[in-house]
């Protein structure tokens, strides 16, 4: 099986949702599996971030809830799609990978871009970067930025 079979097959079984149902209805957890330096072309407003390759370590301690709505996003929903997959094994029951990811997103004539939050504009305004999820989603601000940046995460 090629690298398109299996992503067409691992689609097939977990649930996408569209840029427009996530900027109509915001989920309860909104998950950046992206890495960092994607994540510094900025977030989407209230996203936790957990980097793909630190997913399975790092959900329970952001979302311990097995059915908490859940939606996942990268750059172009492939990523996403196989975290999905990944958490649905791990006993998650409300997970979904948003179809298109954040490239969708800032194309997108709902969300018209403009809310993108950069992480240039939290340093900026003294309130540093996002954290990851098992942070971020204890207390969240409006734009979700924290005090510690990317690169200094636990790894």
């Amino acid at each position: 099986m090629n690298a398109q079979s299996y992503l067409k097959k691992v689609k097939g079984e977990i649930v996408e949702t569209s840029v427009e149902e996530v900027a109509g209805a915001r989920p309860a957890r909104l998950i950046d599996v992206r890495e960092g330096e994607e994540w510094q072309e900025g977030f989407l407003p209230g996203a936790g971030w957990i980097p793909r390759g630190k997913l399975e370590l790092r959900i329970e301690d952001g979302v311990p809830e097995r059915d908490a709505d859940l939606v996942l996003y990268c750059a172009s929903g492939n990523r996403s799609a196989f975290a999905a997959r990944s958490l649905m094994e791990m006993g998650y029951t409300r997970v979904r990978s948003m179809n298109g990811g954040f490239t969708a997103w800032k194309r997108s004539s709902r969300t018209n871009g403009s809310t993108v939050i950069s992480p240039a504009a939290c340093w900026a305004r003294g309130d540093g970067s996002p954290s990851e999820a098992p942070i971020s989603f204890g207390r969240r601000r409006s734009t979700n930025c924290r005090a510690a940046s990317p690169t200094s995460q636990r790894s």
